[in-house]
């Protein structure tokens, strides 16, 4: 179990401090500093990383099997806003998606708002296809409410740090 853990650590390279690349799935993660990989699926399918100074929480979820969608341009913006809906309701957070053209391809975007536990959060959200696997990345940063005019900019910014293929990176 261990060595399992452990090459799947090493797939998932952290390139330098803060430059994330995941080889499974081929896309990459120019964090804002100070985040911390916190949680990491052996499949690489779930993602969780904190801020160490900033109460932020960034998620990348990745969904597959999408081989029997063809792809072209209107399928691809339906698959993302219908992944992006889906995940915003189980979270119990409103289903406005709005669709983007980011780093070229065809994604889908959202503002956040649900609770954990007690606690209020606000953020936003993006739905972006991948070129390995058929796969689409769902992103989630977000922070408690009342932080969110301190910290918008830093959501922001880690939303925009995630680059699909080699070429965004580029």
């Amino acid at each position: 179990r261990f060595l399992i853990l452990l090459s799947v650590l090493i797939s998932f390279q952290k390139i330098n401090a803060d430059i994330f690349y995941s080889e499974k799935y081929g896309y990459y993660m120019d964090l804002p500093e100070a985040y911390t990989l916190t949680e990491l699926e052996e499949d690489e399918t779930s993602i969780f990383f904190t801020h160490d100074f900033l109460p932020l929480s960034f998620a990348v979820k990745i969904y597959e099997s999408f081989s029997s969608i063809e792809k072209n341009e209107e399928n691809s913006k339906k698959t993302t806003e219908s992944i992006l809906k889906k995940v915003l309701t189980q979270i119990k957070s409103p289903a406005e998606t709005a669709s983007v053209i980011w780093n070229e391809k065809n994604c889908a975007v959202a503002s956040l708002s649900f609770s954990l536990g007690n606690i209020k959060n606000t953020g936003y959200a993006a739905a972006i296809p991948l070129a390995k696997n058929n796969s689409t990345a769902v992103l989630l940063c977000y922070t408690p409410q009342e932080y969110w005019n301190a910290v918008n900019s830093a959501v922001t910014s880690t939303i925009d740090s995630f680059m699909p293929d080699r070429k965004s990176f580029m």
